[in-house]
């Protein structure tokens, strides 16, 4: 398996915007792009075996907005992120990813001997490659779409007479709007300042455009959790191409015959069966998902999960790309599976509760799971031997709804159970509001809850389960004997081990609250907070607070998911500021103050400053797609979208529900923790105030 080395937030963000219009490579405009110790190491122009004795090669990868789309069916976009490292694999070379800020900085650097390869996408018709580069057969083609509202989107060109296509500036799309015009003479086209596709749909959710052309990828993804949005008329499409220097023949001989035998072989949404040797000839393993704390969500910008990580582990050892497909509802994963819209189930499900096994059979157990039963700490329980007349409120959802309801009949207390599928984090809210005593919920998810809610305590096991399983048709029996033979090996391992405790083990130590030092600072680092905040409008003070709340000033901190520091920064996102080196303190503040920056600048200069602020906290804890989500949530549910405290932090906390988080754009979010992250932050900012009251 090639090593990778990267300079971007995740690996599914590899692919570039249009590489097939990317103006001059030797214009002056772009800046130098900063690139990462290893390829500014070497240059190299020569082709493959001046390449391979580097041992490396390397890809450019062009910024793009930062979007942290939740992928529900991953075509378009992220497959590509997987082709370039089989295509790595094959050539037994290391992957090294870089980044630049312009395709222009990208062509140059290619032409120059920086890079070796980039890989993007053009829309149909493109302009011919620059003075000096080729490009590549497709790996890739992915149509555009007319978008618009539920029932007027465009179904024909007839149909577009008299309205108005928007295009954002920034859609690999945009060289197709003099055909559409061609096509119906009568349509307005217009562009719109937005970086791309998925804002200028958003442009039609909020009712500001009347039709807008994205790639039908993008296009899916939305509409998957939009149902007032509706896809009309397919034209063109998007080519997903490479680019090399047109000295190197034989590097584009390599990638065109990779390209020929990795094109897709079947859309988004196709109904595959087969065994592993059907999917090991289509070389991508789909899994099926639901979107959730313990299987797949986004967290800080990434991909992350439990099941995800094993099923990755798997993936990786079948030589098989992976290929999540997010099911809407846990009650239809064995309905996808059986109709071949997925090769297995990849979220934890319990054995017992499967509907029809002479269809659908489950891998062995990979973690043991309990049901528990939580209450108050103040209610001074022992054991939950005697619950009479307490009342038990458990999720219409909860797998363990059976066993729980013997047990009421067995000890007599009261059991509520909610209309709705509840979330963890809202039963336990349930708890802290006095609306019950106790509640039920799965030992590991309890244990990733509970350090948010330290007045709550496990009482007691109420027995023993089969635990949490995958599973696959029953006409899968290679596939589930090579899962099986995988689980029997990683079962109780360190790796298997290590993975829990990342995903269901939290620090639990209480911290005193900070006061000044015996010097008077309020830090050991409050020079370098003063220096990385002289530019911007964050004061350091602030950044001081933000910097205790993420590591107690500990600058070899280090979190479940691998951030780091004392600003605990994803080291791709660091990279993405410019910074390589996270062993260095100065370097761990600059990144995270550049990191802040960079958000507060995504927030209107409108909104209040406290706002604007609280924001921007919020998006460095869970990511600008989710604080945008809670903004969307708070707007249809009557709040002020412009207002942190008492509005848009409400929308926040409902994102761990089900029934919200399943209609948003990036899903579910543990909600408790931005917005305990920007009370206390705006807490000890103003004590910090209080403390050093000059600046």
């Amino acid at each position: 398996m090639a090593a990778i080395r990267t300079r971007h937030a995740t690996i599914l963000t590899l692919l570039l915007s249009a590489c097939g219009d990317g103006g001059d490579p030797r214009a002056d405009a772009a800046p130098d792009p900063p690139v990462s110790p290893e390829s500014e190491s070497y240059v190299e122009l020569g082709d493959i075996e001046a390449i391979r004795a580097h041992g490396r090669i390397r890809l450019a990868n062009v910024a793009r907005a930062h979007v942290e789309e939740l992928p529900r069916l991953r075509w378009g976009s992220p497959h590509e992120a997987e082709l370039a490292r089989e295509f790595a694999d094959r050539l037994n070379l290391e992957l090294e990813i870089d980044e630049y800020p312009t395709e222009a900085a990208a062509l140059r650097a290619l032409l120059e001997g920086k890079v070796d390869v980039i890989v993007g996408r053009s829309g149909e018709g493109a302009a011919r490659p620059p003075e000096g580069v080729a490009y590549s057969a497709a790996f890739n083609r992915v149509p555009g779409v007319f978008v618009s509202r539920s029932g007027q989107a465009p179904q024909s060109f007839d149909e577009l007479a008299g309205r108005t296509v928007t295009f954002a500036t920034g859609s690999s799309l945009l060289g197709l709007s003099e055909e559409i015009k061609a096509r119906q003479p009568d349509v307005q086209v217009d562009t719109i300042d937005v970086p791309t596709a998925e804002a200028g749909i958003d442009m039609i959710i909020d009712g500001s455009v009347d039709v807008t052309f994205a790639e039908r990828w993008v296009a899916d993804v939305v509409a998957d959790v939009h149902p007032e949005l509706h896809l009309g008329l397919e034209f063109g499409e998007v080519v997903y191409t490479a680019a090399v220097r047109d000295a190197n023949p034989d590097l584009l001989r390599l990638i065109n015959d990779f390209a020929f035998q990795v094109l897709p072989v079947g859309e988004d949404g196709a109904e595959l069966l087969g065994d592993l040797a059907d999917i090991e000839q289509r070389r991508i393993l789909r899994v099926l998902t639901v979107n959730g704390p313990s299987s797949y969500y986004v967290y800080k910008g990434d991909l992350v999960g439990f099941d995800l990580d094993l099923v990755r582990m798997f993936a990786d050892e079948q030589n098989l790309m992976l290929q999540m497909v997010v099911v809407p509802s846990t009650e239809l994963l064995e309905d996808w599976l059986q109709r071949g819209l997925g090769d297995m189930i990849g979220a934890g499900i319990i054995p017992t509760v499967l509907r029809d096994t002479t269809r659908v059979v489950a891998t062995r157990v990979y973690h043991d799971v309990d049901p528990v039963i939580i209450a108050r700490s103040s209610l001074g329980l022992e054991s939950a031997e005697h619950l009479e007349g307490r009342t038990v409120v458990v999720a219409r959802n909860n797998p363990y709804l059976p066993q729980v309801e013997r047990v009421a009949d067995e000890r007599g207390f009261e059991l509520l159970i909610t209309p709705d599928a509840e979330s963890t984090s809202q039963l336990l809210q349930r708890l802290e509001d006095g609306e019950a005593d106790l509640t039920v919920l799965e030992s590991h998810l309890a244990d990733a809850e509970l350090p948010d809610h330290p007045d709550l305590e496990i009482v007691q096991r109420i027995e023993e389960t089969p635990g949490r399983a995958w599973a696959v048709r029953a006409d899968q029996p290679e596939l589930l004997a090579a899962l099986d033979a995988f689980l029997d090996r990683e079962v109780g391992g360190l790796t298997h081990a290590v993975l829990i405790r990342k995903h269901f083990r939290r620090d639990t130590r209480r911290v005193e609250q900070p006061a000044l030092r015996a010097d008077g600072s309020l830090s050991p680092w409050d020079d370098l907070a003063r220096r990385h905040t002289r530019e911007g409008d964050i004061d350091w003070r602030m950044l001081t607070a933000q910097m205790f709340q993420e590591s107690r000033f500990d600058p070899q901190a280090r979190s479940h998911v691998g951030a780091y520091g004392l600003m605990q920064m994803m080291p791709a996102t660091a990279q993405q500021m410019g910074v390589d080196d996270l062993g260095d303190p100065d370097e761990q503040v600059r990144a995270g103050a550049a990191y802040m920056r960079w958000l507060y600048g995504r927030f209107s200069p409108d909104l209040a400053p406290q706002d604007r602020l609280a924001f921007t906290l919020a998006a460095y804890n869970a990511g600008y797609g989710h604080v945008s989500d809670a903004r969307r949530v708070a707007e249809r549910t009557g709040r002020n979208p412009d207002r942190w405290f008492e509005h848009v932090e409400h929308a926040m906390l409902s994102l761990s529900d089900p029934d919200v988080f399943a209609s948003t754009r990036h899903g579910y979010v543990r909600g408790r923790e931005p917005v305990h992250y920007v009370r206390r932050i705006n807490e000890l900012g103003l004590m910090y105030y209080r403390l050093a009251p000059t600046n």
